[in-house]
Order: structure tokens, then sequence, then C-alpha cells
């Protein structure tokens, strides 16, 4: 939070927590209760609201406000884990040999309950490739990004011939 522009924020995390709560205190006293990009969470803070938080107590307003702003972010990641997950289940089937009709199946369910984001024979295709790619470049199950791999192969001790193995000729590294 300090490195994103919140260091007082960042600050607070870092302190125990009757610390914590008297800084988280001072804010809401001083600021109010705002999200991180600095909108009110809500608008008609009170003492009585205050007092609670210094006393180590978060306020029933301002739960209930946290409770209603993450739950349609919690059904949108659980609708986007279930989608990742349908796509994994086809992938293993196709990798496995192993008849896909019934994961077909449930994508064609997944994809009529949610529309905006189906699942596509062109996301089906290019996930598909994504994963042989990187399959064949995985070495013994193991694959980096490119970007990390010279550093991730020095730091464990890799010769060269193991680094050449993983795709780093001419990286300098190894």
């Amino acid at each position: 939070m300090i490195d994103d522009g919140h260091p007082w924020r960042g600050v607070e995390t870092m302190l125990p927590k009757s610390l914590k709560d008297m800084m988280k205190d001072a804010r809401y006293a001083s600021e109010g209760v705002n999200t991180l990009r600095g909108d009110p969470l809500i608008n008609d803070g009170t003492l009585y609201d205050t007092l609670l938080q210094l006393d180590g107590f978060t306020s029933n307003k301002v739960s209930e406000r946290y409770k209603r702003n993450s739950a349609p972010k919690n059904y949108e990641q659980a609708l986007l884990n279930r989608r990742a997950h349908l796509m994994d289940i086809l992938a293993m089937a196709c990798h496995t040999g192993d008849d896909s009709v019934a994961v077909l199946a449930k994508i064609r369910a997944f994809n009529q309950a949610n529309p905006a984001i189906a699942i596509s024979n062109t996301s089906i295709i290019r996930s598909l490739g994504a994963r042989a790619s990187y399959s064949a470049k995985a070495e013994g199950a193991w694959c980096s990004t490119r970007a990390w791999r010279p550093k991730c192969v020095r730091l464990s001790g890799m010769s060269s011939s193991q680094s050449f193995a993983l795709g780093n000729e001419g990286s300098g590294e190894g």
C-alpha cells in the first residue's frame, strides 16, 4: 500500500492491532470512511462509529457496506473460477484422451447461464494451444516465463546444459 500512494494505510497494516485501530480511528475522524480510491464508503459517519473503531470494533454501518460492496465481486469471481475450472477439465480430458462429451455439455449449460462470459470455440482453441505450448517448454513438469527463467535457473543451481534444455540458449545465463 505504501508503494501505491497510501503511506498511512501501509503503516496501519504493519502496526499492532491496538495502534492500527487508533490510526484507523484518526483517519475515519479526519477523512471519513473511504475506499482506497478515496470514494466515500459511508457518508454519514458519526462520532459513535469512530469511537467504536478506536475500541477495535467496526460499526455495523461500515460492516454492512463492506458486505454489500463485496457480494457482487465475490459472485463474479466464483463465475470466473467456474469458467476456468471447466476449461481445466476440458483440457485434461483432451490431454488424457478421455471422453469430453460430458464436459462440453457442462460448458454449454454454463454458456447458456452466463452468456457475457461464455466459453467460445475460439477461447477453447486458444487455451488448448497455450497449454500445449507451455507443456512443450516444460522441463520435468516445471516451466517459468521467459523473463524469469534465467534467474530461476541461476538460483536453482542448474548447469548450463540444463538451462539450454529450458530454452535459454544464448541468454548468457546458466
